[in-house]
């Protein structure tokens, strides 16, 4: 070891040594002593150990803690604000945080509850929209016809080409003959590719608001924090208030009671009083995944139909897989996983029917590949093989994500992250004991982000070692080959007349037909009449 390396490694210790001896001389040169107590707040460490600490001057007091971390709690504005003077463009996410009080002695005007507050994050886009136009609206919702809505043959045409790409990574990753064609498999649906996309996206943690979603008295209290909010940034920024606005969302539910309270200030005559400054109104796309999820499992999962064979209560008990549930809330990444394995393995036995393949390692003997003079001809009869299948085997509907890893592809969506977000308050929340009053949650919260930034600049000039909390994935590729093995025997891309799951007696070749086409279009007016009022027209 170099004698750089050695004196290196020796610094913090002396650091630490100097930073005692210090404050041993005057109390108040406990800049040391701050640092180390906020990393023990980042790891969410029990009171105790301040106590046990602080005598040997490794932090301070526990109770001149909090004085610290109020400090760093107002310091979100400031990095909002530093955000925008960059050009970074902020959007706003929020979710309810419920927990339950309890209570040591329970009397008839001393009971437990459940406490309701909303939590929100500021997240800071990577990428700029500085080309696209802020005129808005750009079309007048309420004379939009429906068919507006709804997807043209082009969106067909781009959706089968999505298909196709998704499809063709199966192929490559459990068929090795079309491994030759993993040149012009595009790596990304989306193109192009941005830089600023392998950037890891900034999330600034806001104030929790002891409000509850579910009341929209609350719900316009929410809204007016974010348009104060709004509003004191913009002029600090010295933007222009009405041409200034915040993109806002949430899950469903958050979005849908945003919007009304929207809608019931829409005659103020006040623009700040009718939330001008925020807009538009999102969902976000965890939530979606998981209502199509569920969409799925009500239509294809029954409990009672093991015994028909390729259904997905069926595969589940051939692969033992015991933790997938039809309760999606409680069991969505055992669900997600069940059902992405057995999608792929309908993809690939759709494949194997398609091009005359026994297994997954034989030759084609249907479609034969034919002598490719150049990539482009490769490429263009690849895709149209693929594509022509999916079509065959596709139905389209007619009726006429914030980048947390640091990777292009390592995006997670919004309220996914705030659902952690949330989940790290509620354990700072836990950790608070009898002292959860509404400026203590409202300081730690805020205050997170800041704390964070210490702690991993502590870890990185000191070399700390970073430890996995959880077991790497382990591979699925042994239960997909049974699942395959099973959709061998059963060939349902293979048809036979009156061939039919006896729990599945009555279900459609496509889940659009059970739509009701009126009703359809009926709410799409109604959400036309929403929109106009929530942008404007």
């Amino acid at each position: 070891m170099s004698s750089y390396m050695q004196i290196e490694r020796v610094v913090p210790r002396l650091g630490m040594v100097y930073g005692v001896l210090m404050q041993g001389r005057n109390k108040e040169l406990s800049l040391v002593q701050r640092m180390m107590s906020l990393l023990l707040f980042d790891n969410i460490c029990d009171q105790k150990v301040f106590d046990r600490l602080q005598p040997v001057g490794v932090c301070i007091g526990y109770e001149r803690s909090l004085k610290v971390i109020q400090n760093f709690g107002g310091k979100y504005k400031e990095q909002l604000i530093e955000e925008i003077q960059n050009n970074k463009t902020i959007r706003i996410v929020g979710d309810n945080i419920n927990w339950t009080v309890g209570v040591h002695d329970q009397r008839q005007d001393n009971r437990g509850h459940m406490q309701h507050a909303f939590g929100s994050a500021a997240i800071v886009q990577n990428i700029s929209f500085d080309h696209l136009s802020n005129i808005y609206p750009q079309r007048d919702f309420c004379s939009t016809p429906v068919q507006a809505f709804l997807p043209s043959p082009e969106d067909n045409e781009v959706l089968t080409r999505d298909y196709t790409i998704i499809s063709a990574r199966v192929m490559l990753k459990h068929l090795p003959y079309f491994r030759q064609f993993r040149d012009i498999v595009p790596t990304y649906i989306s193109q192009p590719t941005y830089p600023e996309l392998q950037q890891k996206s900034k999330v600034i943690p806001l104030p929790v608001l002891y409000k509850n979603e579910q009341s929209y008295k609350d719900v316009v209290d929410i809204l007016e924090f974010y348009e104060d909010l709004v509003l004191d940034v913009c002029r600090k920024c010295n933007k222009d208030e009405n041409d200034f606005f915040i993109h806002v969302g949430g899950d469903q539910l958050t979005r849908e009671r945003f919007s009304g309270a929207k809608a019931m200030r829409a005659h103020e005559d006040e623009r700040k009083d009718r939330f001008e400054n925020i807009s538009p109104i999102t969902f976000e796309l965890f939530h979606m995944q998981m209502n199509f999820l569920k969409m799925a499992f009500k239509i294809l999962y029954k409990e009672n139909s093991v015994g028909d064979r390729g259904t997905l209560s069926h595969l589940k008990n051939i692969i033992s897989r015991t933790n997938v549930n039809e309760n999606i809330n409680t069991h969505y990444d055992a669900d997600k996983d069940f059902f992405v394995s057995v999608v792929d393995m309908y993809i690939v036995e759709c494949v194997l029917e398609y091009f005359g393949k026994p297994d997954v390692n034989s030759a084609p003997s249907k479609h034969i590949l034919p002598e490719f003079a150049d990539d482009e001809i490769k490429r263009c009869w690849f895709f149209n093989e693929v594509g022509t299948m999916l079509k065959n085997e596709i139905k389209t509907m007619n009726m006429g994500e914030q980048e947390v890893e640091g990777q292009v592809n390592g995006h997670i969506p919004a309220d996914r992250r705030m659902e952690y977000l949330v989940k790290q308050i509620k354990e700072h929340i836990k950790h608070m004991f009898s002292n959860k009053t509404e400026r203590n949650v409202r300081n730690r919260s805020s205050a997170i982000s800041s704390i964070r930034e210490i702690a991993e600049h502590y870890d990185e000039i000191s070399g700390v070692v970073e430890r996995s909390k959880r077991h790497s994935d382990k591979s699925a590729v042994g239960d997909e080959l049974s699942i395959l093995n099973e959709l061998r025997e059963v060939r349902p891309f293979s048809f036979e007349e009156g061939r039919q799951h006896e729990q599945f007696s009555d279900i459609q070749a496509s889940s659009s037909t059970n739509i009701n086409v009126t009703n359809y279009h009926r709410w799409i007016e109604n959400k036309k009449l929403q929109f106009s009022v929530e942008y404007g027209n």
